[in-house]
């Protein structure tokens, strides 16, 4: 089980370095980047879990090294049904990951936004030598 888990996980790391190869050929300009990811919870979740925590590290560390990081999250209504539940669910799940993303930045918005596919949340992560 563990092997097959660490060769899922360094297939997905194969799969983020090419990613990442083909987006820095297209950076927003000469000294900016963006870049997003998005993920699923399970619809009672609400903390980011260890998969979340390794696809987040993975995903930061594919990103091209800048003197300045801005991370926006983007959480989206849980499939709770209830109003006041679907929106302590989401809050919970936007402090689980902006927990985690602050070892990343310091800079970190936090947006509600029930457009999104339910029981899911984006990061976005702007970054560069430019970047305020």
């Amino acid at each position: 089980m563990e092997k097959k888990q660490a060769h899922s996980t360094q297939q997905l790391s194969d799969v983020i370095e090419k990613m990442n190869q083909a987006e820095n050929a297209l950076p927003i300009s000469k000294d900016m980047y963006r870049r997003q990811l998005s993920i699923s919870f399970n619809q009672q979740e609400l903390q980011v879990n260890t998969q979340h925590r390794q696809v987040i590290d993975l995903f930061f560390k594919s990103l091209p090294e800048s003197q300045r990081l801005n991370i926006i999250i983007s959480v989206a209504p849980s499939s709770a049904g209830e109003p006041f539940k679907t929106l302590n669910d989401s809050w919970s799940r936007l402090q689980s990951l902006k927990a985690i993303l602050a070892q990343y930045s310091k800079e970190i918005e936090l947006i509600y936004q029930p457009e999104l596919d339910l029981d899911s949340a984006t990061i976005h992560a702007v970054g560069g030598k430019n970047v305020q």
